[in-house]
C-alpha cells in the first residue's frame, strides 16, 4: 500500500487533529471526510474545499481556482472544488468555519 503523502498526513494530523478526520484514496487523489462527508479533496499536492451555495462567495473573495481536469478527447473538466486558500489554512478558526459551512 501506497503512503499518505506528508502535506496530507500534515494536514490531517497536525492542523485538523481529530479523530473525526478520514480520509480515502480514489485512484491518484484522496477524498477527505468530516464525520463521514466529504469536504475537500487532496489532489497533486494540493487540497481543495467543496464549493456550494454557502461559501462561494468566500471562494470568490479569495479568488480561488477551481480544480480542473482534461478527460481523454482534451476536454476539460471543471469540478467544484476550489483550492483551499493558505490564509485559511493557517488561522485554525476560520479553517473550521469553513468546513462546517460544507458539512452542515
Amino acid at each position: 500500500m501506497k503512503p499518505i503523502p506528508e502535506f496530507l498526513q500534515y494536514f490531517i494530523h497536525d492542523i485538523l487533529n481529530t479523530p473525526e478526520i478520514t480520509y480515502k484514496r480514489v485512484l491518484s487523489w484522496y477524498a477527505i471526510y468530516y464525520q463521514n462527508k466529504i469536504f475537500a479533496i487532496f489532489v497533486f499536492g494540493e487540497i481543495y474545499f467543496k464549493q456550494n451555495q454557502n461559501n462561494k462567495k468566500d471562494f470568490d473573495k479569495y479568488n480561488s481556482k477551481y480544480f480542473t481536469y482534461s478527460r481523454k478527447d482534451w476536454k476539460i473538466i471543471q469540478m467544484k472544488y476550489r483550492l483551499l486558500p493558505e490564509e485559511i489554512m493557517e488561522n485554525n478558526e476560520k479553517l473550521w468555519e469553513w468546513i462546517y459551512k460544507i458539512v452542515k
